[in-house]
C-alpha cells in the first residue's frame, strides 16, 4: 500500500502520522541463523509423512519420463510383472502447478488428478 493510503488511514482515525524515511534503516542481526541451536542430534528431515498413492494406468510402457521430469522427486514406478503403479508422495508433490510429469508422458496415459483423487493408498 502507498505510504500516502496509510497517512490517508491514520489521519482518518485520529492518529499521528508516519515520519518520512530519508535513508534506508540498518538491520541488526542478533544470531547467525534462524535456528541458532540445532541442538546435539542436529536438525532431522521426515521424508515419509503424509500419504502416498498409487495407481496402474492403461496403456503405461514403464519408460519412467513422469519420474525423471518430476523436480520434487515425488513419483516413482513399481514395476510387478506386466503391472506398472506410479507411486505418488503427495507431501512432496506441486500438484496442478506443476504438471510436468503429465506433460512429459509420451504415451500421454498419465493423469495426475486421476492418481491424486482415486489413486489406492500405498
Amino acid at each position: 500500500m502507498p505510504m500516502k493510503m496509510y497517512q490517508q488511514f491514520l489521519e482518518k482515525y485520529g492518529y499521528p502520522p508516519l515520519q518520512e524515511v530519508s535513508e534506508l534503516p540498518q538491520v541488526i542481526k542478533t544470531v547467525e541463523r534462524d535456528i541458532p541451536d540445532l541442538g546435539i542430534m542436529g536438525l532431522k528431515i521426515i521424508p515419509d509423512i503424509g500419504e502416498r498413492k498409487g495407481m496402474a494406468f492403461e496403456g503405461c510402457i514403464g519408460c519412467k519420463k513422469c519420474v525423471e521430469e518430476c523436480p520434487e522427486g515425488a513419483l516413482s514406478l513399481d514395476e510387478q510383472g506386466e503391472e506398472r503403479t506410479i507411486i505418488i508422495d503427495l507431501a512432496l508433490c506441486n500438484g496442478v502447478a506443476c504438471m510436468r510429469c503429465e506433460r512429459i508422458c509420451s504415451e500421454k496415459v498419465f493423469n495426475l488428478i486421476k492418481l491424486i483423487t482415486l489413486g489406492v493408498k500405498g
